[in-house]
């Protein structure tokens, strides 16, 4: 009887120690996220890879590493599919077969030739293009969540303001994504000006709106892309990822068309105050990435 209080005691003991190691973990991890770098640097998308997915999202295809020299071993993320972050190794070479068709597809990802790397971490989303690089170079903490909202609709007001700001009739304004912590993300589509025609990948934030233009000049039926009569739509642009960089953020622009899909980046400035300030900016980067796609 007198042997029960001091193993309750005991039994107390071994449950705050256990609740000790937990919150010390806790904050152990919580120590190691923040010590993590906060931004991204643009000079990585210069030292990592592409790649796209197969059928299953098991598996990203380098397909033509022969391009550059890189210590292919060392990469072991891959970012795409909206900011999705996935695990990844090394598999090993894939040899091109002879039913290759060229196209750069899920469909054909065993025919073609380069390197295979496998998802041990997640999932890929099937026939997605990722960037590959090693995961201290772009980290969980860099990345900024991207949420669609291609189902809310612009005002007039936003319209009015487009045109004021870029001296030209708004002809179609498409809501495309959130960035949180920044603002909104939209495509404009301009009136023609005969043969002439506009677009505009436009960002709202608290700087106001900031562009980045797509002149075109309409011919044989194509403007922007090969074969796009003309016409600039919401469902041909899609969103890499998002990374926070140290004056703005990095934002991943796919862009299908009719033969295949192109990848670029534009890198945001955000508008500094003050004596020298400078009014906030988006250009696009030099690193691109295109996958020929159809016919399939």
């Amino acid at each position: 009887m007198k042997k029960k209080p001091f193993i309750k005691y005991i039994s107390v003991f071994i449950a705050a120690l256990l609740l000790l190691t937990h919150v010390i973990q806790g904050a152990s991890a919580a120590k190691s996220f923040n010590e993590t770098p906060a931004f991204f640097n643009k000079s990585v998308l210069k030292q990592g890879t592409f790649g796209f997915a197969n059928l299953e999202g098991t598996k990203l295809l380098v397909d033509y590493p022969q391009e550059q020299e890189l210590n292919w071993s060392q990469f072991n993320v891959a970012v795409g599919h909206n900011g999705q972050r996935l695990s990844i190794k090394l598999k090993g070479k894939q040899k091109e077969t002879e039913a290759n068709n060229g196209r750069q597809t899920a469909y054909n990802f065993d025919q073609l030739g380069g390197l295979i790397y496998e998802v041990i971490g997640g999932k890929a989303e099937s026939n997605e293009t990722y960037f590959i690089v090693k995961d201290s170079a772009l980290t969980d903490r860099m990345l900024l969540e991207l949420t669609s909202i291609n189902k809310k609709k612009p005002t007039s007001k936003m319209k009015s303001e487009i045109t004021k700001l870029k001296n030209r009739a708004v002809k179609n304004l498409y809501p495309l994504e959130n960035i949180k912590e920044i603002g909104n993300v939209y495509l404009v589509e301009y009136k023609p000006k005969g043969k002439d025609m506009l677009a505009s990948l436009a960002v709202l934030t608290s700087d106001g709106w900031v562009f980045k233009d797509y002149p075109a000049t309409f011919s044989d039926n194509s403007a922007w892309r090969v074969d796009d009569g003309g016409s600039i739509t919401p469902d041909m642009f899609s969103f890499t990822f998002a990374a926070r960089s140290e004056h703005g953020f990095i934002l991943g622009v796919q862009w299908l068309g009719a033969e295949g899909e192109s990848t670029s980046f534009l890198e945001y400035t955000q508008a500094k105050k003050g004596k020298n300030g400078k009014k906030a900016k988006l250009s696009e980067l030099d690193v691109r990435y295109s996958r020929y796609m159809m016919p399939i």
